[in-house]
């Protein structure tokens, strides 16, 4: 993906438990993971907070996500900041992740903190095939 994706990822909560015809209809969970200099992490937590949650509020409001956030690595490896967004399926994430980059470039159009701050990224998506209610 593109480094200028600067988040997403998906926490799910509750998903069908239904037949494998019906994956597309499942609740998706994205994590993006980003390899960051320690020291930086509280600058990405702030462009976070200040910059992406407020255009995934958006995008929550009128449906299109089901939740966005940024996790700091408290104790883990090396993979020490994480986007996850939450979508009712696939095709609802990626509508909203072509959305949400549009809003977020065309208000800022200079943000890009994670080419300088961090060196590696992967991104993975998930189907939540069995959750708690």
């Amino acid at each position: 993906m593109n480094r200028r994706i600067l988040f997403l990822i998906l926490i799910c909560l509750f998903a069908p438990t239904v037949s494998h015809a019906q994956d597309s209809q499942r609740e998706t969970l994205v994590l993006e993971m980003w390899k960051c200099q320690w020291d930086k992490v509280g600058v990405l937590a702030q462009v976070a907070d200040s910059l992406q949650v407020p255009i995934a509020q958006e995008l929550i409001d009128e449906g299109k996500l089901l939740s966005f956030g940024m996790l700091a690595h408290d104790f883990a490896d090396e993979w020490n900041v994480v986007y996850y967004t939450r979508a009712v399926d696939k095709a609802a994430f990626f509508s909203a992740l072509s959305e949400m980059n549009s809003r977020l470039y065309e208000r800022h159009p200079d943000v890009n903190p994670w080419s300088d701050l961090c060196t590696e990224h992967k991104d993975n998506i998930y189907t939540v095939r069995a959750a708690t209610p």
